[in-house]
């Protein structure tokens, strides 16, 4: 009897074992499955957020240039910026040059740009002599842009006014009658536009000969003075040397405006009040990947610097000039230097 009581004992404490390892592996191999589906979700979610954070920025953060130009209407008012700039006959880099326009020239926007070469080009007019082309972006004044639409709207319904009367004199004669004295009243207003235009046209031509006048006055060799036949044999593109010192200015590290540098050696004279202990340095760019370092001088006193060097132009174009060393405002002119005898 003690012997069967001990085997079911045994039996007993083998059955409550057998049943622990069971609910010990089971709820292990739970955790183990639960572990590593918290695992798997967590890995989903990562790699969720990190695709939503990626796609975000380029879509939402639009990109934009600094220089860029927005024209809201057609015509606008504009200031031309840099020196020396090409009036061009057609949208194009290598067109023909109709004129050279100034820092402050005013111009009127009549169109939408057009591309090409890699840049954006304006139909203009320039307001002083009314000389029409083309003109890249990078030239025109963002700030400057004044929409003068409304403006011109009198003037467009003035020149146009005669032509609908016609058909409004077979439809709405009634209201002629009732109203004559107050359609009689525009009658004058064509014969004045016209005068204003006529006057306009006269006052553009008479700038246009003084201008010539000045120009044959301030060149002193005699062979500039009879232009008239070597003009004609003349390619349409060729624009005669620039004889005027071109300048750029700005304050602390800057990129200049551009200025148009036609082919020759050129002296660039450097100015700037130094108020400490400072370092300037000046690099030239241009087109086709040109680049030259034009100072790079330490200043140890205060004082009034002034530098100057030499630089070759080989190939026209439109040069800017940055500055990266820099703590107070600068000044750089661009002498041209008579040619050397070969």
């Amino acid at each position: 009897m003690r012997a069967r009581a001990r085997s079911h004992n045994s039996d007993l404490e083998a059955g409550h074992a057998g049943a622990k390892i069971a609910r010990i592996g089971t709820t292990g191999a739970g955790t183990k499955r639960a572990t590593t589906w918290e695992r798997t979700m967590k890995r989903l979610i990562a790699v969720l957020a990190a695709s939503l954070t990626l796609g975000v920025p380029t879509a939402l953060i639009p990109v934009t240039s600094a220089q860029e130009v927005v024209v809201s209407s057609f015509p606008s008012l504009a200031i031309i910026r840099g020196e020396n700039i090409r009036l061009r006959a057609e949208p194009a880099e290598r067109a023909d040059v109709v004129a050279l326009m100034q820092r402050g020239d005013e111009i009127r926007i009549t169109g939408e740009a057009v591309a090409a070469d890699g840049f954006d080009f304006y139909p203009v007019e320039l307001v002083s002599t009314g000389q029409t082309g083309w003109v890249r972006a990078l030239f025109i004044n963002p700030r400057s842009i004044t929409s003068v639409a409304g403006a011109t709207l009198p003037r467009v319904e003035v020149s146009t006014e005669p032509i609908p009367t016609a058909t409004a004199t077979t439809n709405q004669r009634p209201r002629r009658n009732r109203n004559a004295q107050e359609e009689a009243t525009p009658t004058p207003e064509p014969t004045a536009a016209a005068n204003d235009r006529e006057a306009r046209r006269a006052q553009r031509q008479a700038e246009r000969a003084q201008r010539q006048t000045e120009n044959a006055a301030a060149t002193p060799t005699p062979e500039a003075q009879p232009p008239a036949t070597p003009a004609a044999e003349e390619p349409a593109n060729v624009v005669p040397p620039v004889t005027a010192t071109a300048s750029v200015a700005g304050s602390g590290p800057a990129t200049s405006e551009p200025i148009t540098l036609e082919p020759g050696r050129y002296r660039a004279t450097v100015s700037m009040q130094a108020t400490g202990r400072t370092r300037f340095t000046a690099t030239l760019n241009g087109p086709n990947g040109f680049s030259e370092e034009l100072f790079n001088e330490r200043i140890d006193t205060p004082q009034a610097w002034t530098a100057a060097t030499v630089v070759r132009i080989r190939e026209a174009g439109d040069y800017t000039v940055e500055v990266t060393n820099a703590e107070q405002a600068w000044s750089i002119a661009f002498e041209p230097l008579p040619a050397r005898n070969p």
